[in-house]
């Protein structure tokens, strides 16, 4: 099976998890968590307007988590197809890592490390169960998994690409999902006398990841069941 074609195979389970993410993700819900403060006036008048919310908030995150997630893809692949380790693509992975990249600035060493090496042994655990499909012989995706993995091989490939964000959520303090919101930008009009807020939607985020891990996994899980036979 050509790289591309595996490529593409996972590019649709992303696109699949990216859909749902973008189905499970409440912007009132984070709004609402950053909701006190001077930026209070800002917050109920924002909650009003959904629409905004969805708009600047959650289209450009999960976006870019679709982005990311893609080049995660890539640089797995890369090294499987060169028969190198995916520890040799670590920079590129890392910095495709919304994990990695939305740690705190205060974050200490030793944490950041840790999510590091969390990050680095879930794409170990992906390239080792995705090499026997970039080998194999057949030309469709499905076809290549059926061919090459027993059916709890397949299903450890899926657990590989979407049993994530559960585990991250343990690093929960030391992450700042943040975005900046210009109600002079959002509301025009008398928004332009109300302050800018700063939107924590970390909370949010990890929970609807959490969520569309979950979905996916389990819709994969059922077409190989079908596939293999129940």
């Amino acid at each position: 099976m050509t790289r591309e074609a595996v490529e593409s195979g996972l590019y649709e389970a992303v696109d699949a998890m990216v859909a749902a993410a973008r189905e499970a993700f409440d912007p009132v819900r984070a709004l609402r968590g950053s909701g006190g403060g001077p930026g209070a006036a800002t917050v109920n008048r924002l909650l009003k307007r959904n629409r905004l919310l969805d708009r600047h908030v959650v289209r450009p995150e999960i976006r870019r988590y679709r982005e990311n997630a893609r080049r995660q893809v890539s640089a797995t692949l890369d090294a499987v197809e060169a028969g190198e380790p995916v520890d040799s693509r670590r920079d590129a992975i890392l910095g495709a890592s919304v994990y990695y990249t939305e740690l705190s600035p205060e974050t200490d060493p030793a944490t950041r490390e840790a999510v590091a090496e969390a990050v680095l042994e879930r794409f170990r655990g992906a390239g080792a169960a995705v090499e026997p499909l970039v080998r194999s012989p057949e030309t469709e995706f499905w076809a290549a998994m059926t061919a090459e993995l027993d059916r709890e091989a397949a299903r450890e490939l899926i657990a590989a690409n979407f049993g994530f964000a559960d585990r991250m959520r343990g690093f929960r303090a030391a992450y700042a999902f943040e975005t900046r919101l210009d109600p002079g930008e959002l509301l025009g009009g008398l928004g332009r006398a109300l302050p800018t807020v700063t939107v924590d939607y970390t909370d949010e985020s990890l929970r609807a990841m959490t969520r569309a891990e979950a979905s996916v996994r389990e819709r994969y899980w059922r077409e190989i069941d079908r596939r293999y036979g129940e």
